[in-house]
């Protein structure tokens, strides 16, 4: 009660400004509610376009976040701008910035003299305290959001900063080399920098678009939660101003193992396709709907040698996943292709991408089956067969319980014995530890095609898949 009766004796005037109306609206309705509406005075302006006209001693302000990845460069933008509302407005007086983003003070261009850590509900934040004075105010060399709205290097961190010249040290190797070999989506950085975790790949959609497609390694559970979130907008703000792109063509995930049916779980239902050119193929991929794209890039010489070598073939596709090595075998001239697999969100997809470079589908048969039940009841013959199975795989739709390390010698005997006399069983497979089985190599002839399956761009990273070509 002292309080408020100091209060009602206090002879000064606030300004109060937001460009959300609802929000002005609640903020008079908890003045009148405190009964110090006549105090007070709100306006609706946007940072940039607010103008002070009364004498500043004290300037408090709480800006967005940031709460999604992809509005950095707008918020960033922001405050590069309250900063300048700050020292046009307030010279001489006290200013106090609440940010959760606290890391994002330097664009305001000025010295913070105190700071103080709370929470904004459960969320760390921190209040950043300024005398604005010339002795606090420096000059950035360059503004972290271009006037094109692009990411420059002022907002990148020493990190940033590190990761970012690493890119562009990639993308003129990796890129020269994507050009003469006519490669238009590939593997740009896999972790090459170990406080940087993270797989980006580049796509090239229909109208030369660039889009990247950023994935996060699961970090330990040792690691802060913080540092982790500050690493990943660091990262993303990198891929931004390296490759020159808007948020909207940046994509970031976490990468971890998925069980169950978490694979075929939309992350963003509504996200869009785009197509992509490999070869002689067009090819439908999604940056943003699921963990994976829709086409695995370190399988692309694989894909290469089935549409060099699938003329006048019959081809059975295991596993087909998006359909897209039976689009090259067929594209490569192949008489029949026969895509399994047991999910139905894939199936259509290799329909779609079927259609979508004109094949029809009684040359180029679907199949939703599991495939080891498949491989029991098949009774045809094939000239190539593609094995390409999951580590670990289960389904409420069948009692099969798929353990790649355990199950591989039954899978190839199966294809074995739909294979014509001088065809092709490709087998490849991404558990990291796999070892095949000797009997295999005692049975058939095998050549180890691992090597030769990794193009350059996945050349630092040789255990991401193993690949065998099985003769009889």
């Amino acid at each position: 009660e002292q309080r408020r009766d100091a209060g009602k004796t206090w002879a000064g005037h606030a300004l109060g400004s937001d460009q959300d109306l609802r929000a002005l609206g609640m903020a008079r309705r908890n003045a009148e509610r405190a009964e110090v509406w006549d105090h007070i005075e709100f306006s609706s302006h946007t940072v940039s376009e607010a103008v002070v006209e009364m004498p500043v001693t004290l300037l408090i302000t709480n800006p967005p976040y940031a709460e999604r990845l992809g509005e950095d460069a707008e918020v960033m933008t922001l405050y590069q701008q309250l900063g300048g509302l700050i020292k046009r407005n307030a010279m001489g007086a006290q200013a106090a910035v609440f940010t959760a983003r606290p890391e994002w003070g330097k664009l305001l261009g000025m010295h913070s003299h105190r700071q103080y850590a709370f929470f904004n509900g459960q969320l760390p934040a921190k209040l950043l305290l300024f005398n604005v004075n010339d002795d606090a105010i420096y000059q950035r060399s360059a503004p972290a959001v271009d006037s094109a709205n692009q990411i420059t290097e002022a907002a990148l961190d020493d990190g940033g900063q590190m990761l970012a010249n690493r890119l562009r040290k990639n993308q003129k190797n990796l890129g020269r080399w994507a050009r003469q070999q006519q490669i238009e989506n590939y593997r740009l950085y896999d972790a090459d920098i170990p406080e940087f975790a993270f797989a980006i790949d580049i796509y090239v959609d229909q109208q030369q678009q660039v889009h990247a497609h950023v994935q996060e390694y699961k970090p330990p559970a040792t690691v802060n939660e913080a540092d982790a979130a500050l690493r990943r907008r660091q990262a993303l703000l990198a891929v931004q101003h390296v490759l020159s792109l808007p948020a909207s063509r940046v994509s970031i995930k976490v990468r971890e193992r998925q069980k169950g049916k978490q694979q075929y779980q939309p992350l963003q239902q509504d996200a869009e396709d785009i197509i992509v050119r490999e070869g002689d193929a067009q090819l439908l991929v999604n940056l943003h709907r699921y963990l994976d794209t829709g086409l695995f890039l370190d399988h692309r010489p694989i894909r290469r040698y089935v549409h060099e070598n699938a003329k006048d073939k019959e081809v059975l596709n295991l596993f087909c996943y998006t359909g897209s090595v039976s689009v090259q075998a067929a594209l490569g001239g192949a008489k029949r292709t026969v895509s399994v697999d047991l999910s139905r969100t894939y199936l259509s997809w290799a329909r779609r991408n079927l259609a979508l470079n004109e094949l029809n589908l009684w040359q180029n048969e679907l199949v939703e089956m599991d495939c080891m039940v498949y491989l029991q009841k098949c009774r045809q013959s094939f000239d190539m067969i593609f094995l390409d199975p999951p580590t670990f795989s289960n389904s409420k739709s069948t009692s099969n319980v798929l353990d790649i390390q355990r199950d591989h010698v039954t899978l190839i005997e199966q294809c074995m014995q739909r294979l014509r006399p001088g065809g092709v069983l490709i087998f490849s497979n991404n558990m990291r530890r796999f070892k095949l089985d000797p009997s295999v190599t005692e049975k058939y002839r095998v050549e180890d095609y691992t090597a030769r399956s990794l193009d350059k761009d996945f050349a630092r990273n040789a255990r991401i898949h193993q690949t065998w070509l099985l003769r009889a």
